[in-house]
């Protein structure tokens, strides 16, 4: 079975040329970076592959890692849409600024 990969909007993709040149596009597969009060760096990108279980409709192709200072990496959630990407995004930066917050009090 040959790999699918969709676009930002959940179609697939038809030609392998069209996947790599959106694969190497920073601008298209990043949706939101922003850096937690410790340093750590919240991303969101557009991976353009179903990293969901298999046969999940519709395709996770969104996802969000916290890359912490020691350059481990955490990963948080995945979605299927950019709307879904991008409040997941905001949801966890809050969430880790509202940690630290809570710790300094």
């Amino acid at each position: 079975m040959a790999t699918i990969f969709y676009d930002r909007k959940g179609q697939p993709i038809a030609t392998e040329e069209e996947v790599q040149d959106l694969l190497r596009s920073t601008e298209y597969r990043r949706i939101a970076v922003d850096q937690g009060p410790d340093g750590s760096w919240v991303s969101t990108q557009w991976t353009g592959l179903d990293l969901g279980r298999p046969g999940r409709i519709p395709p996770r192709i969104f996802e969000t890692r916290i890359l912490e200072t020691d350059g481990s990496t955490t990963f948080l959630d995945r979605y299927a849409s950019e709307d879904e990407a991008i409040s997941g995004h905001r949801r966890h930066v809050n969430e880790l600024r509202r940690m630290f917050e809570d710790e300094s009090a």
